[in-house]
């Protein structure tokens, strides 16, 4: 396993090259708990304030609180976005590890999450063990959201994920 570690700084401005400024966002996950596996039942009251407040930043004010669950009606939806987490060694270094998609409504709060990297191998076999290999552990602090152009559709998030993978040469 030998793919070329990207820094976190690498990533924003090669992101930023690409999409645009405003459509990349870092974003704080300090002081939230991102640590447990979300599921539809288990929208914990601090995965849903970090949500609350991630949505508003993004997304002009908007209350998170009113975005219904995908509909056929276009018009109307989750808010879709792909993302990047972060790791970072004993130095302070950090650097890319995981690319994934994901969204926002109200009776969710996102997939995003920090798993154990001992206990939840299952999770991501790629990116646990690089992250063995190379001493690291996750970088709390923040990740990097990239806004989609149509929020609304799920296909443009599951792209960009994919195009950030390949780029960086990350897991999913």
């Amino acid at each position: 396993m030998n793919k070329k570690m990207y820094t976190k700084k690498q990533i924003v401005e090669k992101l930023n090259e690409k999409y645009g400024n405003n459509n990349v966002c870092i974003v704080s996950t300090e002081g939230y708990d991102l640590t447990t596996y979300p599921t539809w039942g288990n929208n914990k009251k601090e995965r849903c304030m970090w949500a609350d407040v991630v949505v508003r930043k993004l997304y002009n004010g908007k209350n998170r609180i009113g975005i219904k669950k995908k509909s056929r009606n276009w018009s109307t939806g989750e808010y879709s976005f792909s993302y990047v987490k972060f790791a970072c060694d004993n130095d302070g270094n950090i650097y890319g590890i995981v690319s994934g998609s994901s969204s926002f409504h109200e009776q969710y709060a996102s997939d995003v999450y920090f798993y154990d990297i001992y206990q939840d191998a299952f999770k991501n076999k790629e990116a646990v063990k690089r992250m063995k290999e190379k001493k690291l552990e996750w970088y709390k602090k923040e990740i990097l959201i990239l806004k989609n152009i149509n929020v609304l559709d799920r296909k443009e998030a599951s792209k960009r994920e994919k195009e950030i993978k390949k780029l960086f040469e990350l897991s999913d």
